[in-house]
């Protein structure tokens, strides 16, 4: 099945420069990057972050109305305890920056 939000990015892209978040969305162009990192992670993660992003195409803030969104995929809250999981072992632990940082135009 498709993924569970609408939204339409204009563009889609990985990103090699994205080493502290797993993605980024710019609304204002419609633009979404998925960091490199997510290679070889399994589909389901990737494409949580995928939906992520798309939730932020309509909503830009990590309200009621995004969890909204995200809860709609199946496998959102597992997918983001994996992730957890990742950076726990990177060995950032509780120092990691926020990998869901607010919206920023560079990469």
């Amino acid at each position: 099945g498709g993924l569970p939000i609408r939204a339409r990015p204009v563009s889609v892209t990985w990103s090699a420069r994205q080493r502290r978040r797993w993605g980024s969305c710019t609304p204002a162009r419609g633009t979404i990057r998925l960091s490199t990192q997510l290679r070889g992670m399994p589909d389901w993660v990737v494409a949580a972050v995928l939906v992520h992003e798309l939730a932020h195409l309509l909503e830009s803030g990590h309200g009621p109305a995004f969890r909204r969104l995200v809860d709609r995929y199946p496998r959102y809250a597992e997918a983001m305890a994996f992730l957890e999981g990742v950076t726990f072992a990177e060995g950032r632990g509780r120092t990691a920056p926020d990998r869901w940082a607010e919206d920023e135009d560079a990469d």
